[in-house]
């Protein structure tokens, strides 16, 4: 079962001068950040890396589950 953690980083805007918080996922070693689909975005880095589709993927922020566990081509077909 692979688990994609969620947080939160700071990245700086270099046209506006001031901080902004982007959402970060991170799993295996593969990091994602940006604003959107980032746990599809992972899931997507996941199957390249070679998990096989049956592989269940849990999504924590912290200790809380944000998501029911799913297989990763579930993820894969969302829209």
């Amino acid at each position: 079962m692979a688990r994609i953690e969620l947080d939160t980083v700071r990245r700086y805007d270099r046209f506006g001068g001031t901080y902004d918080k982007m959402q970060r996922a991170r799993c295996e070693g593969l990091e994602v950040v940006g604003n959107g689909f980032i746990v599809r975005e992972m899931c997507k880095l996941l199957r390249g890396a070679g998990k096989p589709l049956e592989e269940p993927i849990e999504v924590y922020r912290g200790v809380t589950s944000c998501f029911v566990v799913m297989p990763l081509q579930r993820w894969l077909k969302r829209a």
